[in-house]
């Protein structure tokens, strides 16, 4: 018995002491951070230090991406446009511009670039999560921490034709409160029931990716809207627990990233 505690005696300390790999001093490098794609469909919050919204992004293949930023009572407060949000820029310490992506709701559907976006990653965004701060300008300014959850809705691709149909807003005093898909006319697809504002030319495709994801095109015009001229951007459709469209989403960003146009309605 003295014998093998003996012998055992020194294996513990060799163990204790990491013996044989240079000890207690070494350092272990760790495995590099996993990319994450954030293409997608996500829901969550953009905090800051005066409140937390509501907020939900579609970013596409092409590292493009939307979100709207509403309050508790879903009233719209702001939206962002992010380029290049990708793999790379989700890598933490990284940090991003996007052009005039920070915008800040004037009325109805429509909202006002205030400054460029700035994208800074933080630790903590997997394939199921999302972590990252938006400021306003260059300096950063009015930080969001957005964190998101991936949306798996977004794996549900519904076809053009099931999206067709009538959705009413839901915010109140929208310019264009009432907006239906169309394909009676593919270069007509967005129409409004109001005279006041709408497109005077419009189209909407599914995505090929077969993902629950639309590119829209189409030229705002009329009294009431808060810009007039080409946007482009996408759609998605809110799905009920049978995969059937129940609502519709448009963000699209007017040609020059001055403006920013929003559509949430619940199908009619």
């Amino acid at each position: 018995m003295n014998r093998i505690t003996a012998l055992l005696a020194p294996l513990t300390l060799c163990l204790l002491t990491a013996c044989g790999g240079g000890g207690s001093g070494d350092s272990v490098t760790p495995p590099p951070p996993t990319a994450v794609n954030p293409e997608g469909l996500w829901q969550g919050t953009a905090a800051s230090g005066l409140d937390s919204l509501k907020t939900t992004l579609l970013a596409d293949a092409d590292g493009y991406a939307y979100a709207v930023l509403n309050n508790g009572n879903g009233a719209a407060i702001e939206a962002l446009f992010m380029s290049n949000l990708n793999s790379d820029a989700l890598k933490p310490g990284n940090a991003s511009s996007t052009g005039m992506g920070y915008y800040r709701h004037v009325a109805g559907g429509f909202y006002q670039s205030v400054a460029m976006a700035t994208v800074s990653q933080g630790q903590g965004s997997s394939q199921q999560s999302l972590q990252f701060q938006v400021g306003k300008g260059l300096d950063s300014s009015e930080p969001r921490k957005l964190t998101l959850s991936y949306d798996k809705g977004y794996e549900q691709a519904p076809t053009l034709e099931s999206v067709y149909g009538r959705y009413v807003s839901k915010q109140s005093g929208h310019a264009m409160a009432v907006l239906s898909l169309s394909g009676a006319n593919r270069d007509r697809a967005l129409l409004s029931d109001s005279s006041a504002c709408g497109f005077s030319n419009s189209r909407i495709s599914a995505s090929s990716t077969g993902k629950n994801l639309f590119s829209v095109v189409g030229i705002l015009s009329g009294p009431a809207c808060g810009f007039q001229g080409a946007a482009s951007g996408v759609g998605y459709a809110t799905l009920d627990s049978q995969g059937k469209p129940i609502g519709f989403t448009l963000a699209l960003r007017e040609s020059s990233g001055k403006a920013f146009f929003v559509f949430q309605g619940d199908r009619s």
